[in-house]
């Protein structure tokens, strides 16, 4: 075994240093969550130690209409702060929350189809999915978000280690639709629905 000098633990302890940046997203909140870790670095876009976390709520319209399969949820996303601006970041998991009470009758999951850019499709809410030519340069791929479990007032459903390579182009923003698997019929109006995605720089 190696023997190791009193300076050289003196320099593992000392060469990483509580630092922030301006521009947080939420200030209060991530000084807390660096306390508590002991250790953090914020950066200027509101990152934790090259992490981003990457939250849009979706309220769907004011309906009870059925989604065909393979149909589209709202329309499209733009997920802000996804990661560095015009970088490059790893997906490493995603949540969807669901807020309501129940599975619908004939949900089960979900797949996200991401782009670099808004994609010029534009559907609507309920539009059946297609990749068409006009969207193809955007297109970077697509998860598996998982089908919702009934966590009681709630629906929930995670995944984690993705590990999904994405390029932001011109901006820290991902853009995607929310697209269901199979047919159902939503439970109320307006409901709401919460996607998060987890990234780090790279």
């Amino acid at each position: 075994m190696a023997l190791r000098s009193k300076e050289f633990e003196l320099d593992r302890y000392t060469a990483v240093v509580p630092v922030t940046t301006t521009g947080l997203t939420s200030p209060s909140d991530n000084a807390t969550e660096g306390l508590a870790r002991g250790v953090f670095i914020v950066g200027n876009d509101g990152s934790v130690d090259g992490g981003y976390i990457a939250p849009v709520t979706i309220t769907r319209p004011a309906n009870t209409t059925a989604y065909p399969a393979n149909s589209v949820i709202f329309g499209a996303l733009t997920i802000a702060s996804a990661g560095p601006s015009s970088g490059t970041a790893m997906l490493t998991g995603t949540r969807l929350e669901l807020d309501i009470g129940a599975v619908p009758s004939g949900m089960t999951y979900f797949t996200l189809h991401l782009y670099s850019a808004t994609p010029p499709s534009a559907y609507a809410n309920a539009a059946v999915w297609d990749l068409p030519s006009g969207d193809r340069s955007v297109y970077v791929g697509n998860v598996n978000v998982g089908t919702p479990v009934d966590l009681g007032s709630t629906l929930y459903v995670e995944v984690n280690n993705i590990n999904k390579m994405l390029k932001l182009a011109g901006g820290s923003a991902i853009y995607g639709y929310l697209v269901t698997a199979t047919g159902y019929t939503p439970a109320a109006n307006s409901e709401v629905y919460k996607l998060t995605l987890a990234t780090a720089a790279i």
